[in-house]
């Protein structure tokens, strides 16, 4: 009862703070494919938000303004900036899943996408990057399912999270 309680404040606090479901440009097209990237976190910024410094051979996206600060794509949590309602505990429990040093799988279609100047990015983590970032910051009440119409993929698991 408390975890559901605890998830309800978090879901009323991001309706009231953030828009959960953001247009794109352009879709990519149904047949492109995955991108991978590999980088190490250098720092949390807070629940949906962390830099990296990219793995050799992968590097960083050009062309746009913060190519180093990734934003995780499925998931929108509060911010730290703005002192929001869970935006502490969001960005702890990244800390906790990715601490700095981690090596992190990147996954897009469109090597531009992007939000603010920083690269669009599905986050999977664990000995064989099993694990999805957005995916667990969902499960755990502590940000909403949001979904980019230019980054697809994994909506469905995102939006079925968000309804347990």
């Amino acid at each position: 009862m408390a975890r559901r309680s605890t998830q309800l404040l978090v879901a009323m606090a991001l309706v009231a703070t953030a828009a959960v479901a953001v247009p794109a440009a352009t879709a990519p097209p149904a047949d492109a494919q995955v991108q991978v990237w590999y980088a190490q976190v250098t720092h949390i910024n807070d629940g949906d938000t962390f830099e990296v410094a990219w793995n050799q051979g992968d590097d960083a996206p050009s062309g746009l303004g913060q190519p180093n600060r990734i934003r995780v794509l499925g998931v929108d949590t509060n911010e730290v900036s703005s002192s929001q309602c869970f935006a502490d505990a969001a960005e702890t429990f990244t800390e906790s899943l990715i601490p700095i040093g981690t090596v992190v799988r990147l996954e897009a279609r469109n090597e531009l996408s992007e939000a603010g100047g920083r690269p669009l990015r599905h986050v999977f983590f664990g000995p064989n990057y099993e694990r999805d970032l957005a995916l667990e910051l969902v499960e755990a009440g502590l940000g909403l399912a949001a979904s980019y119409d230019i980054e697809p993929d994994y909506r469905d698991d995102y939006y079925e999270a968000g309804e347990q």
